[in-house]
Order: C-alpha cells, then sequence, then structure tokens
C-alpha cells in the first residue's frame, strides 16, 4: 500500500482493502500490521501486508483494489480549508489595496 506524499496524507484511521478476481472476491480485509513499518500509513511511503483469503482465480491487470479508510480525515480538511482561508483573504487584501 502506498500512501500519498502530500503534507497530512498519512493516517491512522483503520483501513480496509478488497480484491477482485476472476473467481470472486476476497471480502473486506483490514489491514492490520505492516511487515515492513511499525507505524503504517504514513505519508511517502510504501507498507507490505500478507493478506488471508479463499481463492479469487486471477486478478485482472486493470482492476483496482477497492480501499476503505473508516475516518473523517479532519485534519486534512483543516489544512485545506486554512490554505482556502489564507488564499482568499491575500486576494481580498489585493483588491482593497488596489482600490485604496
Amino acid at each position: 500500500m502506498k500512501t500519498g506524499k502530500q503534507h497530512a496524507a498519512g493516517t491512522d484511521a483503520n483501513v480496509f482493502i478488497k480484491l477482485f478476481g476472476s473467481k470472486g472476491d476476497t471480502g473486506t480485509l483490514k489491514l492490520m500490521s505492516a511487515e515492513n513499518n511499525k507505524n503504517k500509513f504514513e505519508a511517502g511511503r510504501i507498507d507490505l501486508f500478507k493478506l488471508e483469503s479463499c481463492d479469487i482465480g486471477k486478478v485482472p491487470a486493470n482492476r483496482s483494489p477497492l480501499v476503505r479508510i473508516d475516518a473523517i480525515l479532519t485534519y486534512l480538511l483543516t489544512y485545506l480549508l486554512t490554505y482556502l482561508l489564507q488564499y482568499l483573504l491575500e486576494r481580498l487584501v489585493s483588491v482593497i489595496t488596489r482600490h485604496v
């Protein structure tokens, strides 16, 4: 599982995955412990997981797994709203100073 490099891209939330194959799917599997990192889902990292499941057959190369994160990413949302507010305030100040 690869986590994005953007600021606040990581999560401490529960993450689930579902893989699809020619014979069916795995059902929803929780990504519990990464084999290579103690603190999983940190920004810019790749975490490796071993999953046990029934035989789902061949997994098509063009089919992405379904990934679900059980959390509202409030930190990321707060960051985005703060950035947006800062941008809007800078634009407003720019308009006001042009008219003064």
